[in-house]
């Protein structure tokens, strides 16, 4: 029975605002009564920004959304349309569109956020190439690869430059790298690149740090496609083992991890196993990421395939 295989979770980093950052424009300085209302704005700006971040990291995208565009509005009013924060908001919002799946609202809000970062920053600071990343992980999504792989290239080059080889963020580019070479099929390359970034998170970051249990996730995967089984096994273990206990079982990561191990037993010929992993998969999107999200509809359309196709 053909089956999709499984697919890689990206994570996205909200940004942050500051509190009291910036200084007021002439016209702006004459549409405020005086400093105390830009400074009660700010601050409420940068609340609104932050409760924003608390409905995200709960899986409340549509709350998160309404949040981040009143922030939005209220430091456009205060900082005008080219100020970092305005940008730091902009990839907040694509961020959460980016988890909703909607990748065409991604693409716009990351575009008006590096258009800002550029002009403001310069094309080689950190903000930037995070940008740089956070696009190309969009067009990964869209399957347009010479772009994913032109906007990691950017980011890598930055990232190196300033924060050195042995780096959390850099390890993040090598990551997303494999990503596309393993989409593309170039399973060698991903290989190269996944145990890149594993080598560097296992020496910077603690024993188990989500990105270490997203990187055996990855392996495990290319793996699967090459048809290891028995390696693929090993590697999801060593994901599930730290997802669990990390994120929890109700975590989207965690529910990626079930459904890749459903993908692997259709292709070991276990659809008993396969349907009891992706069972535990789909009632987690379904609540995390909401009915209409491709992962839900992945999900939901293999276990039907798996039904339909085991024995009486």
């Amino acid at each position: 029975m053909p089956v999709k295989a499984g697919y890689v979770t990206v994570r996205k980093r909200l940004d942050t605002v500051s509190i009291l950052g910036g200084l007021l424009s002439d016209s702006l300085e004459a549409k405020l009564e005086d400093v105390e209302d830009y400074r009660r704005m700010h601050i409420y700006g940068a609340f609104l920004n932050n409760l924003s971040g608390v409905y995200y990291s709960q899986g409340n995208y549509e709350e998160a959304l309404k949040y981040f565009g009143k922030a939005l509005q209220i430091y456009k009013k205060v900082l005008g349309e080219e100020h970092p924060d305005i940008a730091a908001i902009y990839n907040n919002l694509a961020v959460v569109y980016y988890c909703q799946g909607n990748y065409e609202e991604a693409l716009k809000n990351y575009g008006k956020a590096l258009e800002i970062k550029e002009k403001v920053l310069g094309e080689e600071h950190l903000d930037t190439a995070a940008t740089y990343n956070n696009l190309a992980g969009v067009y990964g999504a869209q399957r347009k690869y010479d772009e994913a792989l032109r906007y990691y290239t950017k980011a890598l080059e930055i990232r190196k430059k300033y924060l050195g080889e042995e780096c959390p963020d850099t390890a993040s580019i090598y990551n997303n790298l494999a990503g596309v070479y393993s989409s593309q099929g170039n399973y060698e390359e991903a290989l190269k690149y996944y145990e890149k970034a594993l080598k560097i998170r296992k020496k910077v970051l603690r024993k188990e740090h989500p990105d270490i249990a997203a990187t055996y996730n990855n392996l495990a995967l290319i793996y699967q496609r090459q048809r290891k089984y028995e390696d693929s096994l090993k590697y999801y273990g060593k994901a599930l083992e730290i997802q669990k206990k990390v994120l929890g079982e109700e975590h989207p990561d965690t529910a990626t991890t079930y459904f890749n191990m459903g993908v692997l037993f259709c292709s070991l010929g276990d659809p008993g196993k396969a349907v009891g992993y992706i069972r535990k998969a789909l009632p987690i999107f379904e609540k995390v990421l909401g009915d209409a999200h491709p992962y839900t509809k992945q999900a939901r359309d293999l276990l039907e395939i798996v039904r339909r196709n085991m024995k009486p």
